[in-house]
This record gives C-alpha cells, structure tokens and sequence, in this order.
C-alpha cells in the first residue's frame, strides 16, 4: 500500500537548528565578554530550550577553536572532567608480562574535556611529557599550535552534590593533579591560552555558594511572542517546502504543560511561517520555547566578542536572588 503522504524529504537539522543562526541578546553578549575579560567561567541558569548549550557551540565555532563537551549525569565525578585511569587494563597487560616500559601509567589515561584542554594550550615540548612515549594524539598534533579550547560542562545540577565543590580549584586555577604520573604530577594550564569554560543549569537543584562565586552568573528569561516569532522566521528560511507545509498545517514546538499555560506558542510559529511567505504574523502573547537566540540575518560574525564589561545587574559573580511567578490557573 503507497503511502503517498510520506515525502521521505529530510532538512538539513544542522543548517536549521545548528549554532549559525544563533544571535545572543546584548545582555548574554555582555555577560561572556565579562566572563572572557575576567577569565572566570560563565554560569548560565534558565528553562530547557533557552539557548544554554548552543551559546558554547556558537562560541567556539566564532573564535574558531576546539568545543570538548561534558554531560553531566547523576553519576559523574568530578575525575571525569579531568582524566580516567584504567588500572583494570594495566593489571592486565602485568599480567601478560609486558615490558616495564609498556606499564607506564600514561598509557592507561583517558583525559578529559577539561584536561584535552588544558593540553591544547601547552607547547609542544610540554605536552608531550603528558603522553606515552611522548607521541601527541590527533586532536593535539605536532602541526598545530598552543591554542584555546571551549569547554562545556552541560546541566551540572544533574550531578551529586558534591562534584561542584570538588572542582573548585581546577575551574579557578586551571590545573590538577595526575596521581598516577611522575615526577611530575600537576597539569597546569597555560596562562595565555587557559580554556574558555561555559556551564549550564536548569536549576533542579542550588549550587554551592563557593562554586557561584567562581563564576560570572547570567540568568536566560523565557522568550517573549516577539523573539520566538524572529527564531522562527530566522530558522525557516532554509526550510524545505514539506516543513513549511506541515507548520501551515498545525505542527508546532513540543511544550511543556507550564509552558502551554503561558500562551499559544502555536501563534508564534505561524507568525514566523507568515513571515517567510512575506506577511506579518499574528500579534498575542506567548512563552519560551526551543531554539533560542536565532535573529534576522542568522550570521556568524565573531564581532560581538569585545570583552567589554557585563550590564550591572543582568551578570555578576554571585547567585542572584529571584521569585518565581506562581503557576497560573488553567
């Protein structure tokens, strides 16, 4: 049986979704040139679907350096940010009796997002004493030079309570310790090229007041009808004919029953298709969604990286007290 109404038509998700439309707000923009400025990681907080994660891809793809991302789960450590050892496959190459020199520690380290980017930063000749025989891995070549690295560590407050505080001097000092490496065991950064360091929070659970003050703190509002109507004319423009059909049809964005209660975010996707046919979309009132941070002319421009200073009170370096908008009835 023909399924006529499958066209079997896929879109580029990259092109629609990916970090090239992204346009940060003046306020965001502020708060990473501070947090550039002051070499501090930048903390931001807000509802799934607010542009937390693509604001470290867009970074990274504008200055043009390398983005190691972390997912935090419920049963990351802290080590993990940095290094693995695998004592399990050492043990077992001991007991094949292997060359003293094929046991050698380094052999069985993993580094990790943080660690790879520390290790990107260095000179060549320092870098290669982090390595087995002193042989630098692909996304460390010899061709390249020392350079800066974004790192990710996505929804830290998935993770136990207590990998916040366990990375308190290697967020702040950019270095740590390789136990099982001697004689030199500390991993230090190099202070011209230290990792740009990006951290996102949906706020399931505080962070620690020791970790906040580390940080410049930056809070993501929901959208306004206005900004997911522009995402979405920004967005659509590289849409195929079948997607358009189907907005004009009635498909929109997954939400949330919270966010069905702060209006009809259907309106604002239809505004948006309006929009690419050339009309205005209707006016109304709705709430945040995903795909934030696309504007008009969907550029790349790393220009807006100034590192000037952030806007008094829309960033800062210590958690910021809020109220919460009580749940409107149905």
């Amino acid at each position: 049986m023909p399924h006529d109404w499958f066209t079997g038509t896929a879109v580029n998700r990259q092109a629609l979704f990916g970090p090239d439309g992204y346009d940060p707000d003046p306020a965001l923009k502020d708060a990473v040139n501070m947090a550039l400025y002051l070499d501090m990681p930048l903390l931001l907080t807000g509802e799934p679907g607010t542009g937390k994660t693509q604001l470290a891809e867009k970074l990274a793809r504008d200055l043009g350096v390398d983005l190691w991302a972390f997912e935090t789960r419920s049963v990351s450590q802290a080590q993990d940010l940095l290094y693995q050892f695998d004592p399990v496959a050492r043990l077992h190459a001991a007991q094949l009796r292997v060359g003293a020199d094929k046991l050698e520690p380094l052999r069985f380290i993993e580094y990790g997002p943080l660690g790879r980017a520390i290790l990107q930063g260095l000179e060549k000749a320092e870098a290669r004493k982090w390595f087995a025989d002193g042989t630098l891995p692909g996304w460390c070549a010899e061709n390249q030079p020392p350079r800066r690295a974004v790192v990710l560590i996505d929804e830290i407050d998935k993770a136990p309570t207590d990998f916040p505080n366990d990375l308190l001097s290697e967020l702040e000092r950019h270095e740590f310790c390789v136990r099982e490496h001697q004689p030199e065991p500390k991993l230090k950064a190099n202070s011209a090229h230290r990792p740009i360091v990006i951290i996102t929070s949906n706020e399931e659970r505080t962070l620690p007041d020791a970790f906040l003050r580390r940080c410049v703190f930056f809070h993501l509002e929901p959208m306004p009808r206005e900004r997911l109507a522009q995402i979405t004319r920004a967005r659509l423009k590289g849409a195929v004919e079948a997607v358009r059909g189907a907005a004009e049809r009635g498909a929109g964005p997954v939400r949330t029953p919270a966010q069905r209660r702060d209006g009809p975010a259907q309106e604002a996707f239809d505004g948006g298709v309006s929009g690419v046919r050339g009309g205005a979309g209707p006016s109304g009132r709705g709430g945040g969604d995903a795909g934030a941070g696309a504007g008009e002319d969907g550029g790349g421009s790393a220009g807006w990286l100034i590192g000037r200073r952030g806007r008094r009170g829309r960033c800062w370096s210590k958690k910021r007290k809020r109220s919460r908008a009580s749940p409107q009835p149905r």
